[in-house]
């Protein structure tokens, strides 16, 4: 009976490590993806009491964008707007503003409370403000 704890223990680091693999890859092919699609540019800052992301969205209305945060995810769509028409017989000579659905993925470096995020959209910038979960007390030590 005594070895069957500690396999157990054994398979659960094994299954423990092997998601947080799964995590890391996953991160990885997120990050490889977002450069060749659509991804807006994107700020993830960290404060004392709060994570910050902050995403150009220029030209996008609020009610167009959708927000999914977990406590250590957080997912920004845009779910689609239309161009602005062009005026009869005009022609589009180069194309280099994006349109159609936006998509945004962050992984938090620490768990927020999702309750109390707050997020706005300002001059064309979506600021997404999510409180830290654990606040890390800093204490000097005096050295003697």
């Amino acid at each position: 009976m005594n070895g069957r704890p500690k396999r157990r223990t054994s398979i659960d680091k094994i299954i423990d490590d092997a998601m947080d693999y799964i995590n890391d890859v996953s991160d990885e092919i997120e990050r490889s993806i977002s450069s060749y699609t659509s991804a807006p540019e994107t700020d993830l800052i960290e404060t004392h009491d709060n994570i910050i992301v902050r995403t150009n969205l220029p030209g996008i209305k609020k009610e167009d964008i959708k927000i999914d945060l977990t406590e250590e995810k957080l997912k920004i769509k845009v779910l689609g707007y239309e161009e602005t028409p062009l005026e009869k017989g005009a022609q589009v000579k180069s194309k280099g503003r994006r349109h159609g659905k936006i998509k945004r993925a962050v992984r938090l470096p620490e768990k927020v409370i999702v309750e109390e995020a707050a997020a706005k959209l300002e001059d064309g910038v979506l600021t997404v403000t999510m409180p830290k979960a654990e606040k890390k007390v800093r204490h000097e030590v005096p050295i003697h």
